[in-house]
């Protein structure tokens, strides 16, 4: 039976396979965020007033809350909101764009290429890509990153965007900076308007920490139709969320022009016995 590996010696063997690779997909969750100190999904309703009305995770992360207790539902969302921009990064954000400036330090020194010739690169294989059909409808070549890093994310609290472009990063589920109409939840008669919206970089809900209740304001309110908004982040039973399309395309974009290049390079160097 062999011998169980050290934590070191998997630590070191992780790194070697990133030392050697050609581009790097970092997908991430909640425990990703927990290191700022940030509660992970089976935590986060462990409060004395949820206790107290007898509520859990999966009923305040619910559209319906809006309609079946307004202050409850600003109030859960508005705690998430105020601790995600109060929390500071960990030592695994720097370590992450430490990654990513090796990666294209590395894309660089090993092909010679100029960042010139490497976007040159990139938009042939992307343009190849959108004749063949293999790409999404309206998806562009300036909106898509041609940097071999890329962020895969379940997070919803925008903390990634501090520090790296937004063309490197899919919210799969949304994030609690931007908005959008709720439309009407509780039957779903009335679409959301389809505009969505950024929270004021200064705003701020007005929690009451012992109820864990908070007011609508204007920075929640639809500016299309004055209705209630709602963060433009994927729920429980929802079904009025408007999709993250242009970050998804970007993703699905990147990640197939990615894999015809390596494969393309595989082929040059006579690893891959097919004809591009």
């Amino acid at each position: 039976m062999a011998a169980e590996r050290s934590p070191q010696s998997l630590w070191r063997a992780a790194a070697e396979k990133l030392a050697t690779a050609d581009f790097l997909l970092v997908a991430t969750g909640a425990g990703f965020s927990a290191d700022s100190s940030l509660p992970v999904y089976a935590d986060i309703a462990k409060v004395a007033a949820y206790e107290q009305m007898d509520v859990e995770y999966q009923d305040l992360c619910d559209p319906f809350m809006l309609e079946q207790d307004e202050e409850i539902f600003y109030g859960f969302w508005g705690s998430c909101t105020n601790s995600y921009r109060d929390a500071k990064h960990h030592a695994g954000y720097e370590i992450l764009r430490r990654w990513r400036d090796a990666m294209k330090a590395k894309a660089t020194a090993t092909t010679g290429s100029s960042q010139k010739e490497k976007q040159s690169a990139f938009r042939a294989a992307f343009e190849r890509l959108k004749q063949c059909g293999d790409l999404p409808r309206g998806v562009a070549t300036d909106s898509v990153t041609n940097d071999p890093f890329f962020i895969y994310t379940s997070n919803v609290d925008a903390h990634f965007r501090r520090d790296f472009d937004g063309k490197e990063i899919y919210e799969l589920h949304g994030s609690v900076e931007t908005w959008q109409c709720a439309g009407d939840v509780e039957t779903g008669a009335r679409e959301p308007c389809h505009k969505i919206w950024k929270l004021p970089a200064d705003f701020r809900f007005d929690l009451d920490v012992t109820t864990m209740r908070a007011p609508g304001a204007d920075a929640t309110t639809c500016p299309e139709c004055g209705g209630k908004g709602r963060p433009n982040v994927l729920m429980f039973h929802d079904r009025q969320w408007i999709g993250n399309v242009s970050e998804e395309n970007g993703y699905i974009a990147w990640e197939a022009v990615i894999e015809l290049l390596c494969l393309k390079s595989a082929v040059e160097l006579g690893l891959v016995p097919y004809s591009l």
